[in-house]
């Protein structure tokens, strides 16, 4: 009688399957979603270094189906996420297409591999496919219009490097910088200035810890773009003082100020420091053991904050598309890094930034010296 039952049972789930396949056509993640022909279409170039790359395929089932798909544009080597794009429609013709725009800095143009991977879900039976996977190269030729991309430079504020925090308060940070050129975003037009950063500094925030109510000082060298009508890049001294009320920034090649160091160049190894006369509330900036200038602190703004503190010895770009000082072979390097007049220890509260990874390299083996460059 169990074996009977047993039995019974069986076949009534095997007719119970039959009738969801006869009515819905599939099972769940079947071939009701199958595809062919998945193919990047073309490519072109939109204003600001942005990419318009163009995928089509072909429906092997000839209904019409509302479904929602996605795309995405992945590292074949990492297969991280670099964009991707949501659809929704009404009604999946038998050939689809759809866009991805990927900002030109996201992309390695010099024939490196990608892998595009669509996913389906359709919206009426709840059917998935997941998977589909399309390799694709990009390359200079890949674009059809080929206008240049240097129309612009998109705002990032990117940064790589190591932070030292010290509940007792930080009031002077020195440290030895090994200078490297990156290339900036050209302008050629554009709106925003360009600029590859090496620098020591100081911030502090308030209490509310947001970037609005910081407080910050700094000093190394950069290569820039500013001046729109001269197009070549060239490496500046600098101090700043800055808050939330704005930057007081001091280019030290300048006559106004006591030293004035010819422009940095690339491979030097200079000495960078800042300390604060909290007694007279002033703050001194140094390059190599000379004084280039003494600026008191803008309305007390330093010392009338109340809130974390730390040392910083960092790489900064301005937009995306600006190269971080320095490369694999030749990376920039901050070193023999001392603050309040001490080297750093193991026991000291470090912690280390690199905003963009895929194409900042960054190395921390030594506790008080700290290398970037642009991958």
């Amino acid at each position: 009688m169990k074996v009977k039952a047993g039995f019974l049972a069986i076949i009534l789930i095997f007719c119970i399957m039959c009738i969801y396949i006869i009515r819905c056509g599939s099972v769940p993640g079947s071939a009701n979603l199958q595809i062919s022909n998945f193919r990047m279409d073309s490519a072109y170039v939109q204003s600001c270094c942005t990419y318009e790359l163009i995928f089509k395929w072909d429906q092997l089932n000839s209904t019409p189906r509302s479904t929602d798909f996605k795309l995405l544009l992945l590292d074949i080597s990492t297969l991280e996420v670099i964009t991707s794009t949501n659809n929704r429609v009404a009604s999946m013709p038998p050939t689809w297409s759809s866009t991805l725009f990927v900002p030109h800095y996201l992309l390695d143009w010099n024939g490196k591999n990608y892998l595009v991977k669509m996913v389906w879900t359709d919206s009426t039976t709840g059917d998935s496919l997941d998977g589909s996977f399309l390799n694709i190269v990009l390359n200079p030729s890949t674009v059809m219009n080929q206008q240049t991309c240097l129309t612009c430079c998109n705002r990032a504020n990117l940064h790589v490097g190591m932070h030292i925090i010290d509940s007792t308060g930080i009031d002077a940070v020195e440290a030895n910088i090994l200078m490297r050129t990156g290339n900036p975003c050209n302008p050629n037009g554009g709106t925003e200035p360009a600029f590859g950063f090496a620098y020591i500094g100081i911030m502090k925030q308030s209490l509310l810890y947001d970037d609005e109510s910081s407080v910050q000082m700094g000093c190394g060298y950069f290569r820039d773009f500013i001046d729109f009508n001269d197009y070549d890049a060239h490496n500046v001294y600098y101090v700043e003082i800055s808050d939330s009320a704005g930057r007081h920034f001091i280019d030290i090649y300048d006559s106004s100020v006591v030293l004035q160091p010819k422009p940095p160049i690339n491979g030097q190894i200079s000495n960078f420091k800042i300390v604060l006369e909290s007694s007279i509330h002033t703050w001194h900036f140094y390059y190599d053991g000379n004084l280039v200038g003494s600026y008191p602190d803008p309305n007390d703004m330093w010392l009338n904050r109340f809130g974390g503190v730390d040392a910083q010895f960092m790489g900064e770009v301005f937009n995306g598309e600006d190269d971080m000082p320095g490369n694999v072979n030749s990376p920039c390097r901050i070193n023999y890094i001392k603050y309040n007049g001490n080297g750093v220890t193991s026991n000291d509260s470090t912690f280390y930034v690199n905003d963009n990874q895929k194409d900042f390299g960054l190395d921390t083996t030594l506790i008080d010296d700290v290398s970037f460059w642009e991958k």
